[in-house]
């Protein structure tokens, strides 16, 4: 299974080489019609990843090449840096037409982005319909229900039958695919959802309100994205439909935009669990790219030196049993590696729901218990080596314990510091990489000379 994907991953590369040096060629020619005449042919995500990998001058010419309607898909599936980019280059009234061939929820994202006066200044070239939904749709939090829902819905009233509503849905084709025709009464309240599968199945003389479900899962517009995708993902559904506090429908959030939410969570934790965040990917500036990763790089460092001050304070220690210090390393990477294990599985359990807070006491006594059976196999291990490497019994002793309770510690760590961040309203995310490798790294000597003092002081 994994050969077949790597295969795959190299095919898409290929073609996406082939493509660029292509578009390299004909860019360099004269004559743009046969180039033209091949971006007909192509998906908009080719054209987007080839975009990418142009330069300034080529990418701007190809662009212009495009029509209204690709170029605006072309538009949404660029990275945000080669997006930014393009939108910079492109005239007000030309920005306005192709996004003017969005839908409604990707013209939001887009001029969401743009400064007042220009952002005004689109907003009066679009349709007066489409001009107020975008304002709309502008007021909800970036990453809120409402500020990735689409107010475009297909809905209908309960007493119409299934051939009406399916008459209907041939007259009225949305930019988006629909999943679900929603019922509501005259003062637009949703009274349940119909699949259409179900609608196109159903007697043409049935109404719609037998064939609803009543038993609707809606998200209000200022719930966070990420819990309106995992709500989603729970009930396994296509779409969700966006309600305000009276239970009236304000939009829908698409199978797309569900997934795009997943995809930027879970790229936004694993960068914060590097100490890095998206700038990483979207930002070409070297400046730029080192401000983001000094400040967690500088934690590092600062624990490096807690790390020596700590090493300075049991010198004598140190100085009385040399031997001690073979073993520094392997204190503080079990523990770090313990820690790191532990905080990534209860950041991905909070993210995807999977665990809640109340749940804390059963999860440190589970991790606990887990620990205590890696850290006395792994302290037993490196006690018989440490007692063979220096001839001396208590060196194995004082190396075994320290190993396992540096990886106790660090166990606990891992559970209580995400669990801590995610009480506060912190993403816990922020808990886990150099943080806990750090703290880590400081225990772990802290616990590693305060044994051998005491066993030392009293066997040595």
């Amino acid at each position: 299974m994994n050969a077949e994907k790597n295969s795959k991953r190299e095919n898409a590369s290929s073609q996406t080489d082939r493509l660029v040096r292509f578009m390299h060629k004909e860019l360099a020619g004269t004559d743009p019609l046969p180039l033209q005449s091949s971006l007909e042919k192509l998906h908009a995500a080719d054209i987007a990843d080839t975009l990418a990998r142009l330069t300034d001058e080529e990418r701007e010419k190809l662009f212009h090449l495009l029509d209204e309607k690709t170029a605006a898909e072309v538009l949404d599936d660029l990275d945000s840096a080669t997006q930014a980019e393009i939108i910079e280059d492109l005239g007000l009234a030309e920005l306005a037409d192709i996004v003017g061939a969005m839908p409604l929820d990707e013209a939001a994202d887009i001029l969401g982005e743009l400064e007042e006066d220009e952002l005004l200044s689109v907003l009066e070239k679009l349709e007066s319909d489409d001009s107020q939904e975008v304002k709309q749709l502008l007021t909800y939090g970036e990453e809120t229900a409402g500020g990735i829902m689409t107010p475009e819905f297909f809905a209908v009233s309960p007493h119409e039958t299934a051939a009406q509503v399916t008459d209907q849905l041939r007259q009225e084709a949305l930019q988006d695919e629909i999943f679900y025709v929603y019922v509501i009464d005259t003062g637009n309240h949703l009274l349940g959802t119909v699949p259409l599968r179900r609608l196109v199945t159903a007697p043409k003389n049935q109404p719609v309100q037998e064939l609803m479900r009543s038993d609707v899962v809606t998200v209000p517009a200022d719930m966070d994205q990420e819990d309106a995708a995992r709500l989603a993902v729970k009930y396994d559904l296509l779409a969700l439909p966006v309600v305000d506090s009276e239970g009236r429908v304000l939009g829908r959030i698409t199978v797309d935009d569900l997934m795009e939410v997943l995809e930027e969570e879970a790229s936004e934790d694993i960068l914060t669990l590097a100490g890095t965040g998206e700038e990483a990917l979207e930002n070409r500036s070297v400046l730029s790219l080192a401000k983001v990763r000094i400040p967690w790089l500088l934690l590092c460092l600062a624990g490096s030196v807690l790390s020596a001050m700590v090493l300075e304070r049991f010198n004598a220690t140190l100085s009385q049993a040399m031997a001690l210090a073979f073993f520094i390393p392997a204190i503080m990477a079990m523990g770090g590696n313990s820690g790191i294990q532990t905080s990534t599985i209860v950041v991905r359990g909070l993210g995807t729901g999977a665990i809640r807070p109340k749940q804390l006491p059963g999860i440190l006594v589970r991790e606990m218990r887990v620990v205590a059976v890696i850290g006395i196999l792994c302290g037993l291990l490196v006690s018989v080596a440490a007692q063979l490497l220096t001839g001396t019994w208590i060196f194995g002793v004082i190396v075994g314990l320290s190993l396992a309770s540096a990886m106790a510690v660090a166990v606990a760590g891992g559970v209580l510091w995400p669990m801590l961040c995610n009480s506060l309203g912190i993403d816990p995310a922020i808990a886990a990489g150099p943080f806990i490798t750090t703290t880590n790294d400081i225990t772990g000597l802290l616990i590693y000379f305060l044994i051998a003092s005491a066993l030392l002081r009293v066997f040595g």
